[in-house]
């Protein structure tokens, strides 16, 4: 009677602990997240931006995709992406079987692959097409929420909000100017302007300052300005040109 005592508490035990592991799988465990074919300052800013602990980035190559089951959602960049045919196999195969799989801004057709829902599709397009730091930790969050479905130590995710752009910016992350004026006047605000100082504009390319991922443009506005420089950096596509001419700067 005893043994069968003991062998009931055991297997009553090791359901318990079997139960627990699942609920917590299930309900609590840590989202991972796949990134697939992100430029390095793109995985930096993603990753920068996350300030939640049971939600972790891990970046996926083209060699690995056969072990995408491992992820709670894998993202790719779809600009650039070169796969093959077992590649793409791989990948379709992964979505096929549950994996949920979103392939953004997919420039070739046939790398056009989604199993997420309309409505889920379009925000995480929302995300981060509007690619800024406080969008990419909301994105994460949405994902850990309504992706990966979980219950505990979940942070609610806020909407997208639209990423600033022809501005000026300065160390500041939350702020931008959409005149030259606004910016001169943010500057004698703040006692960093120096009237008759040379003027030095900083033209982005590729590091978006809205990112999250931007110590190295920090860094080179305080170092410019340290020297004794008025520094216009300036995040724009379409209005640059006219941003330098009302700049009038003696370096760009």
């Amino acid at each position: 009677m005893t043994k069968n005592k003991k062998w009931i508490g055991t297997v009553i035990l090791l359901l318990v602990l079997l139960c627990g592991w699942m609920a917590w799988s299930k309900w609590a465990s840590t989202t991972r997240i796949g990134l697939v074919n992100f430029q390095n300052f793109q995985t930096t800013s993603l990753i920068k931006s996350n300030e939640d602990q049971f939600i972790k980035y891990e970046e996926v190559s083209l060699e690995e995709l056969g072990r995408l089951d491992r992820y709670d959602f894998v993202l790719g960049f779809g600009m650039g992406l070169r796969m093959t045919a077992g590649q793409r196999e791989q990948l379709q195969k992964a979505a096929d079987k549950g994996t949920p799989v979103y392939i953004y801004a997919a420039t070739n057709p046939e790398n056009n692959i989604c199993n997420l829902d309309s409505i889920t599709k379009a925000d995480i397009t929302s995300y981060i097409g509007n690619g800024n730091k406080k969008n990419y930790r909301n994105m994460a969050r949405y994902v850990r929420q309504h992706i990966d479905a979980k219950r505990l130590f979940v942070t609610p995710a806020e909407e997208a909000v639209e990423s600033a752009s022809d501005v000026l910016y300065h160390l500041d992350e939350d702020l931008s100017f959409k005149t030259v004026a606004d910016y001169e006047k943010y500057l004698r605000e703040q006692g960093i302007y120096r009237e008759k100082a040379p003027k030095i504009a900083i033209v982005g390319g590729l590091n978006d300052p809205f990112s999250g991922n931007r110590a190295n443009i920090d860094s080179l506005i305080v170092s410019l300005q340290n020297a004794g420089m008025n520094v216009y950096p300036v995040s724009s596509y379409r209005q640059r040109l006219t941003f330098l001419r009302e700049i009038g700067p003696d370096a760009v």
